[in-house]
């Protein structure tokens, strides 16, 4: 109840969303992207809920799709919504123009009709990310080399490159390693491995990683983003939403980007502090930085704008 109305009955945000779900009549947006970038095609799918015992042939759905006040296209679907029951309508194909130079929201509003009488209407808002420029193709990330800043994604490399990596790091270049990738590695004498995310369920299943990671809001490179920015990416190898990271970094670095906080078991208990393990981790050396990943970047790159425009910020120090 506390989650609706205050103690004053007022309504908070989520009893206009409870209430709305409960119309008998209505259309609903539905997609796996949470965030976007300019230029970017997506798809959004389109559904009827009809909880009544009632047809209603001959529908048109009016879509209309906006980047901020801008429209960008508008078109009709049509259909039948059938009685009792949820039905797919259409799927709605996207593409954010090109161009801005800071944060919008790409609208998608459907308006279902009949003989022109509105029936219900929808609006799903995605933020927008300025477009970085950044590779899609993994592959273009490894062939960071030479004086930095370096991407490492192979076991091989890290270990023959090592003292040239380190030796330009320590100059001032960046290397951001995947340890996801190579497993395990020492810098400097720190070893630094992965450590499980995820713990065990009263069912006596393993979590499946972490669909949230908190961002370090002080760190000069984390600053231009927002607190739900990290939340439920698009994961390219399931075409769904997927976890950010099934581990975490664990080894003694000096500041983290990205975490997340240690959970107990079910049925065991904490005591003090929560335990913060990172997911994207700094490590000092000399006048650069080695930024140790846990990330899932091989399913994540490219089609997530906040983790794109992020590591672009590391390998470009822009």
């Amino acid at each position: 109840m506390k989650t609706l109305v205050d103690y004053r009955r007022k309504p908070k945000p989520a009893y206009f969303s409870c209430k709305k779900s409960l119309d008998p009549l209505r259309i609903h947006l539905r997609s796996d992207r949470f965030m976007v970038h300019n230029g970017q095609s997506f798809k959004v799918h389109c559904f009827s809920l009809n909880d009544r015992d009632e047809k209603f042939e001959a529908c048109t759905i009016s879509v209309s799709l906006r980047l901020g006040a801008e429209v960008v296209d508008s078109y009709t679907l049509s259909g039948n919504v059938n009685p009792s029951t949820s039905q797919y309508q259409g799927t709605i194909s996207c593409k954010v123009p090109i161009g801005g130079a800071g944060r919008d929201l790409f609208h998608i509003d459907v308006a279902l009709l009949q003989e022109g009488l509105l029936l219900d209407t929808e609006r799903l808002s995605i933020p927008v990310l300025p477009w970085s420029g950044t590779p899609h193709n993994m592959k273009d990330l490894e062939k960071y080399a030479g004086p930095g800043p370096f991407f490492i994604l192979n076991k091989e490399r890290f270990t023959t490159e090592y003292k040239h990596i380190l030796q330009k790091v320590e100059g001032g270049a960046t290397a951001v390693v995947s340890l996801l990738d190579i497993g395990s590695c020492t810098i400097q004498g720190r070893e630094f491995s992965l450590e499980r995310l995820g713990k065990m369920s009263a069912d006596g299943q393993m979590g499946k990683g972490v669909f949230f990671v908190a961002r370090n809001s002080q760190h000069p490179y984390m600053k231009q983003y927002r607190p739900k920015d990290f939340f439920c990416p698009y994961d390219t190898s399931i075409d769904a939403v997927g976890p950010f990271a099934e581990y975490g970094v664990q080894g003694d670095t000096d500041d983290h980007l990205l975490y997340t906080y240690d959970i107990p078991d079910f049925g065991t208990e904490s005591h003090g502090e929560k335990r913060k393990i990172g997911v994207l981790s700094e490590v000092r050396i000399g006048a650069g930085r080695v930024y140790i990943s846990s990330l899932r970047l091989r399913e994540l790159w490219g089609e997530n704008p906040q983790v794109d425009q992020l590591l672009y910020t590391l390998l470009t120090n822009v």
